[in-house]
C-alpha cells in the first residue's frame, strides 16, 4: 500500500538546507521545521500500520496523485535552493538586466521572502493531501441519505469504491474531483454527495407537538385561545431561522420520513403541485386519464405519484415558505385538535357535598351512613377548573381514583372537562 513519500520531503529539505544566508544575518531553520514534520509523519505511520495491520484506510498520498505532487514539491524546494545560494558580496544574475552583478542586503532579503513564501506553499498542500483524506475518511463513514440526486449517488458510490475521477489544478495546486452533479471537476470542498441525515429537525418538530398538546390543559389558553397565537408565530419564526441555516434539511426530512403522518402532511403539500400540474398540463393529463385518476388520494397510490416524486427529488428544488406555511398550519391544527370544547355559559354543573349534620352522624351496623334527609345540593355556576378540582380533592372518600391519577390532578394535569365527567360519571364514585 502507498503511504506518505517521506523521502520526497527529506529531498526538499535537503534543498532547503543549501538555503542558510550568512551568519550574521536572520533566518529561518527550514531543515529543523521540515525534521521535526518528517518525524512526526513517520510516528504518525508507525501508529497507523500498527492499528491496521492490514493497511491503511485512507492514503494521505496515493498512487494516483504521486507523480503530480512529486511534481510540484520537487519544483519548489529547486526553486528555494536556487534563492538560496544567494549570498551578500557573491555574484548574482540580475533579474531585469540579466548582467552579472554582487548580491546586495536586498537581494537576500528578497531571496529570503520568496523563499519563505515557497515553504508556505509545500506546507499548504501537505495540509490539502491531509484535508482531501480526511473529507474521503468521513464520507465513507456515512450513509447517503434518502433524498440523494442520482448525481449526488454517483458521486458517493465513486467514494465508497475509491473510483472518483480527480485532476491536479496547476493554478490552485490543489486536486479537483469530478462532480456528477455538475458534470465538471470541482475542488474536493464543494464535492456534491448532498448531507447526511440530521435528525434535529425531526426532534423540533415532535417536541413542539407535544408543548403544543400541554398548552391546551392551561387554562390561560382554555379561556382564551387567541393566546396561543403569538406562541404560534414563535413557533414558525424559530423554524424560519433554522431552514435558513439548513436549507437541505427539509428535503431531508420529507424523503427520510415521508411515512410519518406529520411529514406526509408536508410532503403532500408539495406533491399537489405536481398533481395540479397534470390537471393542467395536456400532456400529463392525458396520462391521468389513462390511469383513470380523478382524486389526489388515488394519485398518491399511483405510478404517476412515485414518478413525480422521483422527479421532485432530482430537481432539488424546495420551496421553503411552503414548508413554513404547513409547518404553521399543522401546529394550528393539533392546538385545535385538544383544545377541550368551551362549556355553555349557561350549563350548571351540580354536585353534592355531604352537610355538617352527615359527616357528624353516626353509621350504622353494618358500616354505612345514616340516611339523612337534610343533603345540601350544591350548584356552581360556571365553575372553573379550580373549583372543580378543589372540590375532588377535599373529596376523594367519594371516588375510585387511582393515586397516579390523584397526583395528576393535583399538579394540574386534568383539562376542566375531565375533571367534571369525574363528578358526573358514576363509575368513578367508590363503591
Amino acid at each position: 500500500m502507498a503511504k506518505i513519500d517521506t523521502k520526497l520531503f527529506e529531498r526538499v529539505g535537503y534543498n532547503l538546507g543549501m538555503s542558510r544566508l550568512v551568519k550574521d544575518m536572520q533566518y529561518v531553520d527550514y531543515v529543523k521545521t521540515l525534521k521535526e514534520n518528517i518525524d512526526k509523519t513517520k510516528t504518525y505511520n508507525k501508529q497507523q500500520k500498527d492499528e491496521n495491520p492490514y493497511g491503511l484506510p485512507i492514503e494521505k498520498m496515493g498512487r494516483n496523485e504521486r507523480e503530480s505532487s512529486t511534481q510540484y514539491i520537487v519544483g519548489l524546494s529547486n526553486q528555494i535552493k536556487e534563492l538560496g545560494r544567494i549570498t551578500l558580496g557573491k555574484n548574482v544574475i540580475d533579474a531585469e538586466t540579466g548582467e552579472k552583478r554582487k548580491a546586495t542586503k536586498e537581494d537576500v532579503e528578497n531571496a529570503r521572502n520568496q523563499m519563505d513564501k515557497l515553504d508556505l506553499q509545500i506546507k499548504s498542500h501537505s495540509d490539502h493531501l491531509e484535508t482531501k483524506a480526511q473529507l474521503m475518511a468521513n464520507l465513507k463513514d456515512r450513509e447517503i441519505q434518502k433524498s440523494a440526486t442520482e448525481g449526488q449517488i454517483l458521486n458517493y458510490q465513486a467514494i465508497q469504491n475509491n473510483t472518483q475521477d480527480q485532476r491536479f489544478n496547476e493554478e490552485t495546486n490543489e486536486y479537483e474531483w469530478f462532480d456528477h452533479t455538475v458534470n465538471d471537476y470541482v475542488p474536493i470542498s464543494k464535492f456534491n454527495t448532498g448531507s447526511a441525515y440530521d435528525k434535529t429537525l425531526e426532534k423540533t418538530i415532535d417536541n413542539n407537538y407535544i408543548e403544543v398538546r400541554e398548552m391546551t390543559t392551561q387554562l390561560k389558553y382554555q379561556n382564551n385561545p387567541d393566546n396561543f397565537k403569538a406562541i404560534s408565530q414563535n413557533y414558525v419564526d424559530k423554524m424560519q431561522a433554522f431552514v435558513k441555516e439548513n436549507p437541505e434539511a427539509i428535503k431531508n426530512l420529507l424523503f427520510e420520513k415521508q411515512d410519518d403522518s406529520k411529514v406526509s402532511g408536508i410532503l403532500d403539500s408539495y406533491m399537489q403541485t405536481y398533481y395540479n400540474d397534470r390537471l393542467t398540463d395536456d400532456g400529463l393529463t392525458y396520462a391521468m386519464e389513462q390511469s383513470g385518476i380523478t382524486s389526489f388520494e388515488e394519485y398518491k397510490n399511483s405510478e404517476l405519484y412515485d414518478a413525480d416524486l422521483n422527479r421532485f427529488k432530482q430537481s432539488g428544488e424546495i420551496d421553503t415558505q411552503m414548508f413554513l406555511n404547513s409547518y404553521e398550519s399543522m401546529i394550528n391544527n393539533e392546538f385545535e385538535k385538544y383544545l377541550p370544547e368551551p362549556e355553555p355559559e349557561e350549563k350548571k354543573t351540580v354536585v353534592k357535598t355531604k352537610t355538617k349534620k352527615e359527616k357528624q352522624s353516626d353509621y350504622t351496623d353494618d358500616g354505612n351512613v345514616e340516611s339523612s334527609d337534610s343533603e345540601e345540593e350544591v350548584t356552581a355556576f360556571a365553575p372553573t377548573k379550580e373549583s372543580v378540582t378543589k372540590y375532588i380533592l377535599a373529596n376523594l372518600d367519594k371516588f375510585s381514583f387511582e393515586e397516579s391519577t390523584i397526583e395528576a390532578i393535583r399538579r394540574g394535569e386534568r383539562p376542566f372537562d375531565t375533571l367534571v365527567s369525574y363528578i358526573n360519571d358514576p363509575n368513578y364514585k367508590a363503591k
